[in-house]
Formats: structure tokens, sequence, C-alpha cells
């Protein structure tokens, strides 16, 4: 099951390609938009053996288990303001478990996550008089309180030949400006 859904208040229209004055107009109006989408779902083998050897006893039944590296749980809600200009916005991505094997063992999974990022910017008026190109200044953040989490992961054999759950962690909190020029 996937949701999405979105809303505006007040003036936000920002096309800069209506009449002479429109974009100016809608620019320095006051408006909040919120944004939201959710993913519900069940990935699960119905039937499945695997064989790690050529007898019987090596057979291994996941019949019923998750299928690794498909969450059930993504979600996103993201919430933006803008006025004469500026903007702020804050997003919260979350993810659920993931589990990197067909195990279905916490051990070898990524725990469920929520990571918020942040936005400010400000879009500068065109540069003529008919909507010629309008630049926007923008700096965001992403992974703002710093948490430490895996991305993702994968199996592999250590030293013993035993299989070990192998984690990619995420980046920490990071920076990016960023310069639009619409035409």
């Amino acid at each position: 099951i996937e949701l999405a859904g979105g809303i505006g208040f007040g003036d936000h229209g920002g096309d800069i390609r209506g009449k002479p004055g429109d974009y100016l107009e809608s620019r320095d109006a006051p408006h909040l938009d919120l944004d939201a989408n959710l993913t519900l779902s069940d990935n699960h083998f119905v039937r499945y053996s695997e064989f790690y050897g050529p007898t019987a006893a090596d057979r291994v039944k996941y019949d019923g288990n998750a299928i690794g590296f498909f969450p059930a749980t993504l979600g996103n809600l993201a919430a933006s303001f803008g006025w004469r200009g500026a903007r702020l916005g804050l997003a919260a991505q979350y993810a659920g478990r993931i589990y990197l094997d067909n195990t279905e063992t916490a051990a070898s999974s990524t725990d469920p996550r929520t990571v918020v990022d942040l936005s400010v910017g400000y879009l500068f008026q065109p540069l003529s008089r008919f909507n010629g190109p309008a630049p926007e200044l923008r700096l965001r953040v992403f992974n703002l309180f710093d948490r430490k989490y895996e991305t993702s992961g994968y199996m592999d054999y250590d030293a013993l030949g035993n299989l070990v759950p192998q984690f990619v962690p995420a980046a920490t909190r990071n920076f990016l400006g960023e310069l639009k020029v619409s035409f």
C-alpha cells in the first residue's frame, strides 16, 4: 500500500513564466507546504528453501520469512515555509528494519531509523522585469541530528567460515550548498 498527499496554504504560485508581476507577488506572500508519503508492504516468502550442502540436513526452510533488503515500512514527512523569498524546510525520512539475509534475525538486520534534514534558502527577484532568470541560493543540512545508523549491509564469511553481517554506515551530518537559476 502506498499513500501520498500534500497541501499548501497561502499564495505560493512561484510561476516565473506567468504575467509580469505574478511571480513577484507570490514570492513575497507567506506560504506553507506539507507533504507526506507512506509505503506499507509485506514482502515475504510463501515457500522457499536453500540448500547448503548435498544432504537433506543441509536444507534450510525460510517459509514465511521476510525477504531480505525490503523494509516493510517507508515514510517521508516534509514541511516548508516561505515568505518574501526566504524558505525554511524540514523533512523526516523513516525506514523500517531491513534484513540482510533471509533468516529474519535482528542480528542480521539494520535497526529502524528516522533521519531529519533541514533546508534554508532565498529566492531572489528575477534579474529582469519580464520574468528573467530567478536565482535561488539554498543550504541543505542532511542528518541534522547527526544520527549514527546503518543504511544497508550484506552477509560475508569471517576468518572462521561463519556468515556474519557487514553493515554500511550512513553519512554523519553533512551539508550541501546550491545555487539554482531558473529561466
